[in-house]
C-alpha cells in the first residue's frame, strides 16, 4: 500500500508541474534530452532545489505533522537505523544499508545501546529474541 502511495504522490507531482504550472515537457526520445531534469527542481527545471529550500520544506512538514525531532533532514536516517537495531541486523549489514561509516553510523544514528550486551547481561540467550527467562525454583 505504501508503495502505491509514493507513486501516486510522484505522478500527482508530474500533473502539477506539467498540466498545471505548464512546465514544458521534456523531450524523452533520448536521454540526453531530459537526463538534466531535476525531480526535485529549484528555479529553474534543470537546477537542483538548494539543500536550505529542502530543508524549509522539510522543517514546515514536520510542524505540519507535529513531528518534533533535533534532525530534520535526516530523521529518515535515524529512524532507518533504530528499525534496523530493533531488528536484530548486523551491524555491518545497517552500516551498508545507509552507506555509513561504522563509527559515523553509531555517532549520528545509533541508539547509544548496546542492546546485545544488554541482553546477555540480563540472561536472555545471544542473537534470539526470546524474552522468557526462568523463575528462581524455591529450595526444599
Amino acid at each position: 500500500m505504501l508503495l502505491v502511495i509514493l507513486h501516486l504522490t510522484v505522478a500527482f507531482y508530474v500533473f502539477e508541474r506539467f498540466h498545471i504550472l505548464n512546465e514544458t515537457v521534456p523531450d524523452f526520445s533520448n536521454s540526453q534530452s531530459w537526463y538534466l531534469y531535476k525531480v526535485h527542481r529549484g528555479t529553474s527545471p534543470t537546477s537542483a532545489l538548494s539543500a536550505e529550500a529542502h530543508r524549509e520544506f522539510v522543517k514546515k512538514a514536520h510542524i505540519t505533522c507535529n513531528v518534533r525531532s533535533k534532525s530534520i533532514t535526516h530523521l529518515g536516517r535515524k529512524a532507518a537505523k533504530l528499525a534496523l537495531e530493533a531488528n536484530n541486523v548486523d551491524s555491518l549489514q545497517q552500516a551498508t544499508a545507509g552507506r555509513w561509516s561504522l563509527p559515523a553510523m553509531q555517532g549520528a544514528y545509533g541508539s547509544g545501546l548496546a542492546i546485545e550486551s544488554m541482553l546477555a547481561l540480563a540472561g536472555y540467550p545471544p542473537k534470539e529474541r526470546v524474552f522468557f527467562l526462568k523463575r528462581a525454583e524455591g529450595i526444599e
